[in-house]
């Protein structure tokens, strides 16, 4: 879940990208 807390701390944009994609993944 380490890469769900670096999402969080990423940007606004990143965050929402990258939460969609382990969101997707999982």
């Amino acid at each position: 879940m380490a890469l769900y807390g670096y999402a969080r701390v990423s940007t606004s944009d990143q965050d929402l990208t990258l939460q969609t994609q382990i969101l997707r993944a999982a």
